[in-house]
Parts: structure tokens; C-alpha cells; sequence
């Protein structure tokens, strides 16, 4: 668990023993814990917990229990051992495997007079029965408790502190926020960034952290605007303009997140399209290689008074030594496309692949909160139906040159460089959404168009490498 970066690590250290006590030790539970990162930015706490109780005498409780499956009456019941010497008394029986008329059936020893039986073994369930203690802390409803519990226990230690930060252990569904929880960004994608290569987990979290700030902005900026006398059109007209606003730069993040999971797939799509002529270039490689050294030999055996042979010799190694070149040559430039070697390129295709999923979840968040910002136009534009609607779209077509410059700003501060046409597209999408008519087109200063890199092809020899 995360401890919080305002106590010391005196006071945290409290704080875990408070809480390792009460809620584990107390049950019966053996802990083993370890802090990490006490100097850093990232204090936390690993815990270790036994879910196999002990005995009074200090040996280890059974996991589980052989229950065996008994019949009476035509009904199966499951009974430990122990439980099985009072559930005779009661006319249980246990069954065992037998040879009715050459089919395999369980029957009891009462109704077997005559059948030859194949296991000495009784019928039982294939787990058994699970000890109730460990069955209690191995389930996901006392991990919830425990969760509970740590931010009740974090809480008080705060609030004994002095501060008055608190923390919720409830996801932001629950807690009714509506905000998009970052992804779990690991130590390999800080270590990435820290040797100057990007990592797509975080740009991802950036990108949330923006939506994030971007969008309870523009949520707080309507709960108060609509606290206003909801008649006055300019008030109105701002809610109005602002959530459309919102919309325009949700689709253009929308579009923007659909072009990095096309990048992806044509990423895949090249390197699981180059790997087999690589395989192809190596076996072709090998053979020539082969060859070449077989040639070699032969003509270091022949005695250089037979020029005619030699020079044959001679001239089937050059064309070879031509060939290996080429081919190394190719198979060079195609490691470059997939990546060293065959290993190196399917290892990047599987972290690509998972890179993709999750672009398309984002995919997924982006167009849930489009649907909803459409919705809530509708409702606001409802509310405003009393108005005089001339004068709404008047006052409403005076804000929205500022509004867009707002989005603009906000798309260059995420992105670095805001793509016009897309601004312009997304602009366009977001009326027809909201069955408006289209904008006129709206000049912002265009920035320098980047040069695009040529990306690497398969050449003009596959068909010989695939011969």
C-alpha cells in the first residue's frame, strides 16, 4: 500500500504497525512487512500474509479436507471424515466405483450385492473442503475490508497529525467522480524516459492527466455558469458555447488517439509482414554461405596447373560473394524495418499489440464522454427553449471565436502543436453531433508543417528471397 508522503517515517511506521495489528495479527494471521523508497517520492509499504491458520499447538491447519460425496435416499451430500462417523448413524453412505453390466457407476455398499468393484477408493469432491479461515482471508469481499480498513486506519493517523488531507479507498465510480483513472505505468516506462526514449504509458497518462484538468475545468465552469439565472442569454449562450467547445476538443482527441492506433496497427501489420522474408534472407544466407565455403575447399585441393578448372571455380565464387552481399545487404535493411533479429521484431510486435489495447480502451473512454457531452447540449438546450432564440445564436456566435481560441490553446499545450485541419474537422463533427449548422471557417495561425519520414519498404527482391 501507498503511505502518505505527509508523515514521517517514524509516524508511518506506527501507522502500519496500528494497522497490521488490528487487522491481521488479532485474526491470527502471520505479517512480514517491508517499506520501500523511505527517502523518495514514493514512500510504500509491501505486506506478506500467511491465509493458512495455525493450530493451538503452533502446527499448520489443513487447507482443506477430504469431503467425501455419501447418498441416502437418492441424495448426495459431501462430509469430511470426521463429520461422516455421526452421518452413518444417519443412514449415509459413501459410494464407491463399480462394474454394472460392464458401465462404470457409483454405488453405495448397499445396493452393490453382485457387482464387482473397481476402487477401494470412495467418491469425493475434486477439492474438498476448503478451511473456513483460510476461505475468509483468501476472498476478494475481506480484501475490500482490508482496503476500508487501511484508509479508516491512514485517516486517523493524519488527522492525529494535524492535516486535514483524507483518503478514499473507493474507485472514482463509486466515490461518483467522473474522471478517468490513469493506467499503471511501472518502473521499465520511467527507466525509458530516463535514457530519452518515449514511453507510450505514460504520454498516455499525460494525456488523462490534461483530459483530466481540461475537463473538470470545463465541468466546474458549467455548474457555476447554470447557478446564474438560467434566462439570461448571455449566461446561456457561454454554457451553451462552452460545452461545445468541450465536445470539439474531445473529438479532435478522439481523432488524434484513432491516428496513433492506425500507426500501431501498420506498425504490426509491416513487422509481422517482414519477419518471414528475414527468415527467408538467413536460410538463403546460409545455403550461399555453404556453398561458397564448399567451393573454396574444392578449389584448394585443385593444383594450379589446371587453370581452366580453377578459373571456373574462381568465377561461381565470385557470383556468390556477389550474391552473400546483396542478400546481406537486404537482410540488413530488413532488421531495420523489424528490428535486429526475428526474436527482437516479435518481441516488439507483442509490446506493440499490447500498446494497441490500450489506445483502444482510450478509444473507448473518449467515445463514452463525447455520447455525454452530446447529451448534456441536449438537456441545457432544453432549459434555454424560452429564450429568444435569435438572440441566443447571436450572442452565441460572438463567444465562440474566444471559445476556440481557448480549445486551441488547450490542444498546444497537451500536443505541442495543434494539426488545423483536424481542429477544423473536429469543429465540423461536433455540429453535426449537436445538429447545428456548420461554422464558417475560422483562421488561427497555422504552424510549420513537420517533415514526414519516409518509412522503410520491403524491396524489389521478395519474390526471389521467397523462391
Amino acid at each position: 500500500m501507498a503511505l502518505p508522503v505527509e508523515l514521517s517515517l517514524e509516524q508511518n511506521i506506527r501507522l502500519i504497525e496500528d494497522y497490521v495489528q488490528t487487522q491481521f495479527v488479532s485474526d491470527g494471521m502471520c505479517a512480514d512487512v517491508c517499506i520501500h523508497d523511505t527517502d523518495g517520492h514514493n514512500p510504500h509499504a509491501h505486506i506478506l500474509l500467511t491465509i493458512r491458520p495455525l493450530k493451538e499447538d503452533g502446527t499448520w491447519q489443513a487447507k482443506t479436507e477430504k469431503e467425501y460425496l455419501c447418498i441416502r435416499d437418492g441424495i448426495e451430500q459431501g462430509f469430511t471424515a470426521s463429520e461422516f462417523l455421526s452421518a452413518q448413524k444417519d443412514g449415509w453412505e459413501k459410494q464407491y466405483l463399480y462394474s454394472v453390466d460392464g458401465v462404470k457407476k457409483y454405488l453405495p455398499p448397499s445396493q452393490a450385492d453382485g457387482y464387482e468393484r473397481l476402487s477401494k477408493h470412495p467418491k469425493s469432491s475434486k477439492l474438498g473442503r476448503q478451511n473456513p479461515i483460510t476461505e475468509k482471508w483468501n476472498n476478494p469481499k475481506q480484501l475490500t475490508e482490508w482496503r476500508k480498513a487501511w484508509a479508516d486506519e491512514m485517516n486517523r493517523h493524519l488527522e492525529r497529525a494535524g492535516y486535514s488531507v483524507r483518503v478514499d479507498h473507493r474507485s472514482f465510480k463509486a466515490q461518483g467522480i467522473d474522471r478517468q483513472p490513469t493506467i499503471h505505468e511501472g518502473v521499465f516506462a520511467i527507466r525509458m524516459e530516463r535514457k530519452g526514449r518515449k514511453s507510450d504509458r505514460r504520454e498516455i497518462n499525460r494525456t488523462i492527466f490534461k483530459d483530466n484538468s481540461a475537463l473538470a475545468y470545463w465541468a466546474e465552469a458549467v455548474i457555476n455558469l447554470t447557478k446564474a439565472v438560467i434566462l439570461l442569454i448571455p449566461v446561456i449562450a457561454n454554457v451553451l458555447e462552452t460545452i461545445r467547445v468541450k465536445l470539439t476538443v474531445l473529438i479532435y482527441d478522439w481523432k488524434y488517439n484513432r491516428g496513433k492506433m492506425a500507426e500501431k496497427r501498420d506498425d504490426i501489420a509491416r513487422m509481422k509482414k517482414t519477419v518471414p522474408y528475414i527468415k527467408a534472407t538467413n536460410t538463403v544466407l546460409d545455403r550461399k554461405k555453404a556453398e561458397k565455403t564448399e567451393l573454396e575447399a574444392e578449389l584448394q585441393r585443385i593444383p594450379k596447373i589446371r587453370k581452366k578448372k580453377r578459373m571456373e571455380l574462381q568465377t561461381k565464387i565470385y557470383g556468390l560473394n556477389e550474391e552473400i552481399s546483396d542478400l546481406t545487404t537486404e537482410h540488413n535493411r530488413l532488421s531495420h524495418i523489424a528490428g535486429s533479429t526475428v526474436e527482437v521484431a516479435e518481441s516488439r510486435i507483442r509490446t506493440a499489440e499490447a500498446r494497441l489495447a490500450e489506445f483502444e480502451q482510450w478509444d473507448d473512454y473518449l467515445d463514452g464522454e463525447i455520447e455525454n457531452a452530446v447529451a448534456e447540449f441536449k438537456e441545457k438546450k432544453a432549459e434555454a427553449a424560452g429564450c429568444d432564440q435569435a438572440e441566443l445564436d447571436a450572442e452565441r456566435k460572438k463567444l465562440r471565436p474566444q471559445k476556440y481560441d481557448e480549445a486551441y490553446d488547450s490542444i498546444e499545450n497537451q500536443y505541442g502543436i495543434c494539426d488545423m485541419d483536424r481542429l477544423l474537422a473536429s469543429q465540423k463533427n461536433a455540429a453535426e453531433l449537436l445538429h447545428e449548422e456548420p461554422d464558417e471557417r475560422i483562421i488561427f495561425p497555422k504552424p510549420e508543417p513537420k517533415t514526414k519520414q519516409k518509412q522503410p519498404t520491403l524491396s524489389k527482391h521478395k519474390d526471389t528471397i521467397e523462391r
